[in-house]
């Protein structure tokens, strides 16, 4: 009798993480924001967004709604969670998911965009701030107008000597 009770101690150990598994709504593929909106970053808009989403019996995303977040990076974030595949399952679950989207330094260049997911339903998506054609971007190219405006006699003030 207790290598029997045993025997099932064992099968239930070992069958409970597989029962645990197909109750979560797990992604097998996830894809990466690569883009940053660029009216959201000129503007400098940063911030959470967070979508409840619909994911059929075949791992499919079908429907999304923003809860909260900005439109403008609500779309970017849509646009990627219908991309994404999640685990086969016989009835259609939901699912909310939390996007945060970071600016960092400004720079001239194409933005880099940097993709976390963090399970089970946080995504931190980081970009390059913008930078604005007539102000200096970073503290290099401050240093280079402070040095130009000292050689051609201007002083800060409006350009007045």
């Amino acid at each position: 009798m207790s290598r029997a009770l045993l025997w099932l101690g064992w099968i239930g150990l070992w069958a409970a993480p597989c029962l645990w598994a197909s109750d979560e709504i797990a992604p097998r593929r996830v894809v990466g924001v690569n883009t940053y909106n660029n009216v959201a970053r000129a503007a400098g808009i940063q911030g959470k967004v967070e979508i409840e989403c619909e994911i059929d019996g075949n791992g499919s995303v079908v429907r999304t709604k923003v809860l909260s977040g900005h439109p403008l990076l609500a779309g970017t974030a849509q646009e990627n969670l219908v991309q994404w595949k999640f685990t086969n399952s016989i009835e259609v679950r939901e699912a909310t998911f939390v996007y945060e989207f970071q600016l960092g330094e400004p720079t001239r260049d194409r933005p880099r965009v940097d993709f976390v997911f963090d399970y089970p339903n946080h995504i931190t998506v980081t970009a390059d701030g913008m930078c604005v054609d007539h102000i200096p971007c970073n503290k290099s190219e401050l240093r280079d107008y402070e040095n130009s405006s000292k050689r051609s006699g201007q002083s800060k003030k409006g350009g007045q000597p």
